[in-house]
């Protein structure tokens, strides 16, 4: 997968955090939120964590390719 079209499937992400970060889901026991993305041409779906610094700032942590079959991506 190319950076630019890494960088259009997670914008959907970043909008979504800047928006309302307190929303997308926490992972139990860290101060971690995780984001699983939908597969797009070209771009596998993704598991992308967030962690929350403030009310301003939101740190990007990582970003993974989901190998995992999943019912309901949560974004």
């Amino acid at each position: 997968m190319s950076v630019k079209r890494l960088d259009e499937v997670t914008s959907g992400v970043v909008w979504a955090a800047g928006i309302n970060a307190e929303l997308l889901p926490a992972v139990p026991g860290t101060a971690l939120r995780c984001v699983i993305t939908d597969a797009f041409p070209d771009a596998p779906s993704l598991r992308i964590f967030l962690k929350i610094e403030d009310s301003d700032y939101v740190e990007l942590v990582w970003i993974e390719p989901v190998t995992e079959d999943f019912d309901e991506p949560i974004m």
